[in-house]
């Protein structure tokens, strides 16, 4: 998922499951929640485990920066539950 900002009024994000642009619309202004599935950790450490937690920290980040107050939650799945 990228994000590319246009003008003060508009964030899009790329989604990468339609394979379109699709602008960023927030449900309150000012205000964004995003919830992310973390890893499923049941075997050794790889990539996939880093990018899961890479890749939205940076998008909050960003939206925090840009002004926009973020909740931010995500799991981590105990192979054992």
């Amino acid at each position: 998922m990228t994000v590319q900002r246009t003008d003060a009024a508009q964030i899009f994000l790329f989604d990468t499951f339609s394979g379109e642009r699709r602008e960023l619309q927030l449900l309150e202004p000012g205000r964004c929640q995003i919830y992310c599935c973390g890893p499923t950790v049941y075997d050794h450490s790889h990539i996939g485990h880093a990018r899961a937690a890479l890749v939205p920290d940076v998008i909050v980040r960003f939206l925090r920066q840009q002004g926009i107050e973020v909740r931010y939650v995500r799991n981590i799945t105990d192979i054992d539950d």
